[in-house]
């Protein structure tokens, strides 16, 4: 069987090194689709918890359902009618179909055919129609529409997204620092990327957001492999230290906005001088929108780092026209991105 799996297209070699760590298996990239990674599992069910309780790079995942050419948009019903769909659920529940097409007629037809062969594959296989949905069904169908003229059928096993885009980034960060996880951390600005850290290193599995994914509802998943899955003891001993530097005046702030971080080390910004991890790693795009405001702050990080002879690279994320007027030493890796609407570098220095 293959997952789809959506990310962010700007951070897709970071989730794909992210899942082969998390998995076991190697995934691809879609020839076509932009923001899917195609990854072949014989184990549906635990691939599916996997990626709940560990991945921070996935936004939704999917099992490929089929892929069909056409030459006539009158042929989507017969396609449709082609996945015995009683297989993937219960009458019980509602439906909705999502096509993947900017066009809104288009869209309109994709969702209207596909739908109308779900509900007749029900009534041909002897059971009561299924519901449609269209604003909170209890599963998704995602129908692409590709340049070759062929249709792909998925259905959403995640649900709503597992990771918004400031988990994603956080995570990506820390791929693209090549931290090797059993290595002290230190985030500069609490962005996430500490407590990101946290979980990896420790292999805190998140087990708060199975119970929200719709594959545990769905009859083809093994629910016993769930269970002994989600009781497991997945946790790793480290003696590793993760700390996060923030200024003294929003220590308390941060603290109170995200108590989850308890679990590292809370420092102030100028302790930078005398800290001693070889890894550091900034976002302040997530938590300091304006150009001037990272100004400041950055050639604040630089005065205490060029006085500090611990630390070994540094990665931070940051907007572009900040990087034109503030430089940390050699860099290794630069690459551009826009991040909620903002031009922004991703860039790695070592010393």
């Amino acid at each position: 069987m293959r997952f789809y799996i959506q990310t962010e297209p700007q951070f897709m070699d970071q989730s794909i090194e992210e899942i082969r760590f998390i998995t076991g298996l190697t995934p691809m990239k879609h020839d076509e689709l932009p923001d899917i990674l195609l990854l072949n599992t014989d184990t549906i069910t635990e691939t599916a918890v996997l990626l709940s309780l560990f991945s921070e790079t996935t936004k939704l995942f999917f099992i490929e359902l089929g892929k069909w050419k056409f030459s006539e948009l009158d042929e989507l019903y017969d396609i449709g009618l082609q996945t015995t769909w009683p297989n993937f659920f219960s009458n019980t529940m509602t439906f909705a179909v999502r096509p993947q097409v900017d066009d809104v007629e288009l869209a309109k037809k994709v969702g209207k055919d596909v739908g109308q062969a779900v509900v007749d594959s029900f009534k041909q296989q002897g059971y009561n129609r299924p519901k449609v949905n269209l604003s909170d069904p209890d599963i998704e169908i995602y129908a692409w529409l590709t340049e070759k003229q062929e249709i792909i059928l998925g259905l959403n096993l995640c649900g709503d997204e597992l990771n918004s885009d400031n988990d994603i980034l956080a995570r990506s960060i820390l791929i693209l620092s090549q931290w090797n996880r059993a290595t002290d951390l230190g985030e500069i600005f609490c962005g996430g990327v500490s407590l990101s850290a946290y979980r990896l290193a420790f292999n805190d599995a998140q087990r708060e957001r199975v119970r929200n994914r719709t594959f545990i509802k769905l009859p083809f998943t093994d629910k016993e492999k769930i269970l002994n899955l989600l009781s497991k003891n997945w946790r790793k001993k480290t003696d590793i230290e993760i700390a996060c530097y923030e200024r003294k005046e929003r220590l308390q702030i941060v603290k109170e906005k995200n108590p989850e971080l308890r679990k590292i080390y809370l420092r102030e910004l100028e302790t930078l001088l005398t800290s001693r991890e070889p890894f550091l790693v900034s976002a302040p795009i997530i938590t300091i929108e304006k150009k001037k405001d990272q100004l400041v702050l950055l050639n604040n990080v630089k005065n205490l780092l060029e006085k500090n002879a611990t630390w070994q690279t540094l990665t931070i994320v940051a907007r572009k026209d900040v990087f034109d007027q503030v430089n940390f030493g050699n860099k290794v890796f630069q690459k551009e991105i826009i991040f909620k609407g903002i031009q922004t570098m991703m860039v790695k220095y070592i010393r």
